[in-house]
C-alpha cells in the first residue's frame, strides 16, 4: 500500500470516529446530565527523507513525510448543564461542580451528576438510588436511608436530608482536580483514575425538585457532523485517485 493511501485511510478512521462521537452527542442531547465529547487529534508518525540532490551521508535538510492524522483521546467537556426544574421531591440538581457518590454494582464508589433519583424498599427501610438502582451514598460513603418514604424528605441547598423535621443524613457530593480524566463506566457513571486525582469534599449547592440537562449543543455537534463529513469526503476522494493512480501503474508496467 502506497503513503498516499495509508494517509488517506488514517484520515477515514480518524473522521469515523469523529462521526460516531457526534452521533453519540446528539443521541443524547435529552439525557440527565450528560455531558458532551469530542475527539482530539494528532499527526501521525513524521518519517525523515533523504534529499536526493546531496550525498546519503550529508543529509542537511529537514524533509519530512507525513502519515496523515489520528485520534489521540476523547475529550469531556465537564460545564454545566441547564437546570431543568421538574417539581419532584427526589430529582437533585447540582448547581456548580461536584458529583453525587454512588455505590456501583461490585461495591466500590462510583460517581455520577444525574440526580433523577428514586427510592426502593429493602427489610422496613427506605433507600435513595438512582435510575438504574445504584445506591446514593451519604458524606460518609453509607447508604441513604430512613424509616419513611422519602418523598417527604426535605433537601437543604448544602445537601442535609430532612425528614420530619430531623436531619437523617447529608449527601456525599464531591469534586475532583481533573474531572474530565475521570473513566466512564456508561449510564453517566464514572470512577477516579489516577489522572482525576481523589476525590474531595465540595460545598456545591443542591437544588431540590430539579434535574441538570444535557451541555450538548444541537448547532454545535451539526457544525461539527458537517465538517467531519466533508473532511471524510476529502479523504475518500485521495484513497480513491491513490488507487486509481496504483492501477495505472501496474498497466504501464504490462
Amino acid at each position: 500500500m502506497s503513503n498516499t493511501m495509508r494517509t488517506a485511510a488514517a484520515g477515514l478512521l480518524a473522521q469515523q470516529q469523529r462521526i460516531d462521537t457526534i452521533a453519540n452527542n446528539i443521541a443524547n442531547i435529552n439525557t440527565t446530565g450528560y455531558k458532551s465529547q469530542r475527539i482530539d487529534f494528532g499527526d501521525a508518525l513524521y518519517t525523515a527523507m533523504q534529499n536526493p540532490a546531496q550525498p546519503a551521508d550529508s543529509q542537511t535538510g529537514n524533509l519530512q513525510l507525513g502519515h496523515g492524522l489520528t485520534s489521540q483521546s476523547v475529550i469531556r467537556d465537564d460545564r454545566s448543564g441547564p437546570l431543568d426544574v421538574t417539581g419532584q421531591p427526589l430529582d437533585l440538581a447540582l448547581d456548580g461542580p461536584g458529583f453525587f457518590q454512588v455505590e456501583s454494582a461490585d461495591g466500590s464508589v462510583a460517581y455520577t451528576r444525574d440526580g433523577s433519583f428514586g427510592q426502593v424498599a429493602l427489610d422496613g427501610q427506605f433507600f435513595l438510588v438512582t435510575s438504574s438502582g445504584q445506591f446514593v451514598l451519604d458524606a460518609d460513603r453509607q447508604r441513604i436511608s430512613a424509616s419513611q418514604s422519602l418523598d417527604f424528605m426535605a433537601i437543604t441547598p448544602d445537601g442535609q436530608l430532612v425528614q420530619d423535621k430531623t436531619p437523617i443524613a447529608r449527601l456525599g457530593i464531591v469534586q475532583f482536580a481533573d474531572p474530565s480524566s475521570l473513566e466512564s463506566l456508561g449510564g453517566n457513571v464514572y470512577r477516579a483514575s489516577a489522572a482525576s486525582g481523589d476525590p474531595v469534599a465540595t460545598t456545591t449547592t443542591v437544588r431540590q425538585g430539579a434535574l441538570e440537562g444535557s451541555n450538548v449543543s444541537l448547532a454545535d455537534e451539526m457544525t461539527r457532523l458537517m465538517q467531519a463529513q466533508r473532511a471524510y469526503s476529502l479523504m475518500s476522494r485521495a484513497l480513491t485517485t491513490a488507487d486509481q493512480m496504483r492501477a495505472t501503474e501496474n498497466d504501464i508496467r504490462r
